[in-house]
């Protein structure tokens, strides 16, 4: 029972970090550091798991019985408590517990699991041992004597990611006594936490994450739709040990007034600028011994006033960090453009099971149709659809999730069919005589003297949102278009009760708008985020550009915008 159910492996990742204490020399404590990394090996390899030391120091094992895991764990933490560095408390030893699909942990899901096992560990007290809710579900059936699973609740963790049911191991060997889990509530922040993981976007990350070491201000630049937010926030959450004044989130696109942004970034961060005084200047004299990132979101109505006020961030405060998004560049704060890429799509369908072989952009149609549809899968006859319509949609994240929310209605094939049907008027052709591009379709007129050069060019990624977002409009009920155009009058987040209050009525019972507001969460048209105790919602600028749009063509446009206007 203890490798149920097949095909799953349970790894462990723990690392042992020395702690300082006084009379004891600095390599005295890393030799000791270093021999108990070697226990904690020898406890694994005795018990049949794979270990692997990465560079970072944390150790990882592998194990096709979650049995064996949890007493290989059990088993370094005696040997720990044993020891003479244990008995004096010189070492933090701890440990997370996570599952995932296969033991090479090449599938994408696999990778997603380990990194989120690395969170896991990091927000882990010294002797403490926790377990995802998926390694508890393997844990309950094989658990060794003496050994209980202590539920810690709903726990959002520093990648932004869906919030975790965390469980703590507790056993004689473990220290009887630990802190609360160290996750994102333990950080000076207002990052939101997100209802889907992020797929990809190892290299962007990797490549922010070096940039920001040496550039005050970032700007990522890119066409709606391209994922710049979700991008700033996950390397925000990834920098937050770094800034001991947290890392902030403030959404520029809902300021009602450009002079306004100031006050807007002071309330992000629970400041009272005095009265009577110049917002920037006082903003920042209050931030100038503070060290801290803050991420200006979607800065595209107010461009002028976000760059004056990063410009004075710049010249004032050293040690805050700004990243910006916008789709045009901003004028004058300095700093370093960004672009933000699409995803990538593979150049041909591979024989490989593995979704990397595919790209970054069929990974999340096939993570975000799974959602959907659980029993979604690519297939021999699905494969060649999919990463068509991926290339189709130019690896634009949020095109990928609008169509991916269609799967459990229409199958693939018919979801090709139909956006190529939506894409195709929208093409354009030039004629021309100089020698085509290789990434251009050509055409060469037969039997011309002098042949001409057609240049084949799909729509611009922001033609192709547009049309991509009229198809999935002209999908829904007409109860969901309703809820749709009236929450086009938010400008910022709200919570259930708030769209409940503002978009009811006439043909939207009030106890039907959380039935709605679901449904238009299940087509990616509504983004949800934070704590199940906590929930928000907000429309993506795109959508809710198109949702105002369609609001301010009836006749009730006047009294919502009203409404909600006099609810903010």
């Amino acid at each position: 029972m203890s490798g149920w159910p097949h095909g799953m492996t349970t790894v462990v990742c723990a690392d042992v970090r020395p702690l300082a204490h006084p009379g004891i020399s600095p390599e005295v404590l890393a030799a000791a550091a270093e021999h108990q990394r070697r226990l904690f090996q020898d406890a694994c390899t005795a018990r049949s798991g794979r270990v692997q030391l990465e560079n970072t120091g944390v150790l990882r094992a592998e194990f096709a019985r979650a049995g064996d895991a949890l007493a290989a764990v059990i088993a370094a933490m005696e040997a720990y408590r044993q020891a003479a560095w244990g008995r004096r408390g010189l070492l933090a030893v701890r440990a997370a517990i996570q599952t995932m699909r296969d033991a090479a942990g090449a599938d994408a899901a696999s990778r997603r699991a380990l990194t989120r096992a690395s969170y896991l560990l990091e927000s882990a007290g010294a002797g403490q041992v926790l377990l995802s809710a998926s390694a508890r579900d393997l844990a309950r059936f094989c658990l060794p004597a003496g050994a209980t699973l202590h539920d810690l609740g709903e726990q959002a963790l520093r990648d932004l990611e869906p919030p975790e049911r965390v469980y703590q191991l507790l056993h004689p060997a473990l220290a009887a006594a630990s802190p609360p889990p160290g996750t994102l509530s333990s950080y000076p922040t207002n990052l939101p936490v997100c209802s889907t993981p992020l797929v990809g976007r190892e290299r962007e990350l990797a490549e922010l994450q070096a940039l920001l070491a040496t550039a005050p201000v970032v700007v990522l630049v890119g066409t709606a739709g391209v994922g710049k937010t979700r991008l700033a926030l996950r390397l925000a959450g990834m920098l937050l040990p770094e800034y001991p004044d947290g890392c902030w989130l403030v959404s520029i696109d809902a300021v009602a007034k450009g002079p306004a942004v100031p006050q807007a970034v002071a309330a992000a961060l629970e400041l009272t600028l005095p009265a009577g005084t110049e917002a920037v200047p006082a903003l920042v004299a209050a931030l100038r011994a503070r060290r801290l990132l803050l991420i200006l979101d979607h800065c595209d109505p107010w461009l002028a006033e976000s760059a004056a006020l990063i410009t004075a961030l710049r010249a004032g405060c050293p040690d805050v960090r700004v990243v910006a998004t916008c789709r045009e560049p901003l004028r004058g704060p300095g700093g370093v453009l960004w672009p933000v890429p699409a995803l990538s799509v593979g150049e041909h369908p591979s024989s490989s099971t593995s979704l990397e072989a595919y790209g970054e952009a069929v990974e999340l149609f096939c993570a975000r149709a799974q959602a959907a549809l659980p029993a979604f899968a690519l297939t021999g006859r699905s494969t060649l659809p999919a990463v068509q319509l991926c290339r189709r949609l130019d690896g634009l994240p949020l095109a990928l999730e609008l169509v991916a929310a269609w799967t459990p209605l229409v199958p693939i094939e018919r979801l090709l069919a139909l956006i190529d049907e939506r894409l195709r008027p929208l093409q354009r052709t030039l004629r021309l005589e100089d020698r085509p591009s290789q990434f251009l379709r050509v055409r060469v007129t037969a039997g011309a003297p002098d042949p001409v050069v057609e240049r084949e060019l799909p729509p611009s990624r922001e033609q192709m949102l547009r049309a991509i977002l009229e198809w999935s409009y002209g999908q829904l009920a007409e109860p969901e278009r309703l809820l749709l155009r009236r929450l086009g009058a938010f400008r910022g987040r709200f919570t259930a009760m708030e769209a409940q209050v503002m978009a009811s009525g006439g043909r939207l019972a009030p106890d039907d708008v959380a039935v709605v507001l679901a449904e238009l969460q299940a087509r990616a048209l509504v983004v949800r985020e934070g704590m199940p105790s906590r929930l928000r919602y907000h429309l993506l600028p795109p959508v809710r550009q198109f949702a105002r749009e369609r609001l301010q063509a009836t006749a009730e446009a006047g009294a919502i915008l009203a409404r909600c206007q006099a609810a903010s």
